[in-house]
């Protein structure tokens, strides 16, 4: 089965974090769309990469364009402790069943939180941080980093992984392949990287490039 494809917030030339985007990602023939998402000090959530000024949309406004489209919505959450507000506020909305999670999310709660952990997909960094360092000054992970990952992954709960693709190697999908941990991979825009995933039967992929992904997924599963 294929990949489904989610916008990244700013797709396509779209601001980033604003409703303009959110119309838009509306629009495409994508299964979800990621926001990030920020907390007031009211407790309030707002759509907001770094910035904390609150004169960005309101989360609640994301919620009602959300509802009744059917689209999945990503919260990477950027602040610790929103997991259980966000997922309150989309019950309210009525789009809990469209919501997953990533960025912030504490691996003590999914494991407890049977909601929570059905919804993320899981950043590596409170697994996997010096890894992540090493691969960032281009180092690639060891066995040992793989087997690191896997079994705090067993121990917490975790279903799915949130990567960037740069560690989408045959290696490294097969691994986890075998231990039943489903990949989400970002931000893949170019269409030799987003053809291979696709071909490579992960959960998810994020990019900036909607209509170019979804365009060459129709065009690959077409052929087949």
């Amino acid at each position: 089965m294929s990949a489904i494809i989610t916008a990244h917030s700013g797709s396509d030339g779209t601001p980033d974090n604003s409703l303009e985007f959110v119309r838009y990602a509306l629009s495409c023939p994508v299964e979800a769309l990621e926001v990030d998402v920020r907390v007031r000090p009211d407790g309030s959530f707002f759509l907001s990469h770094d910035a904390s000024d609150d004169v960005c949309p309101d989360l609640r406004e994301v919620f009602s364009l959300l509802r009744g489209s059917g689209k999945l919505v990503n919260c990477d959450l950027k602040n610790p402790g929103m997991e259980l507000c966000v997922l309150a506020l989309a019950k309210k909305s009525g789009i809990a069943e469209q919501l997953l999670f990533s960025g912030d999310v504490s691996p003590a709660l999914v494991r407890e939180n049977a909601q929570v952990r059905e919804r993320t997909l899981f950043n590596l960094d409170p697994f996997a941080a010096d890894m992540l360092r090493r691969f960032r000054s281009g180092q690639e992970p060891t066995r040992e980093d793989l087997e690191s990952i896997a079994r705090q992954c067993t121990a917490f709960g975790v279903g799915t992984i949130n990567i960037p693709y740069g560690l989408c190697t045959q290696t490294f999908l097969r691994f986890f392949r075998e231990r039943n941990i489903a990949i989400s991979a970002w931000t893949v825009n170019d269409a030799e990287t987003a053809e291979w995933l696709l071909r490579a039967d992960i959960r998810n992929i994020t990019t900036r490039s909607p209509k170019k992904l979804t365009d060459l997924r129709r065009k690959l599963f077409a052929e087949q």
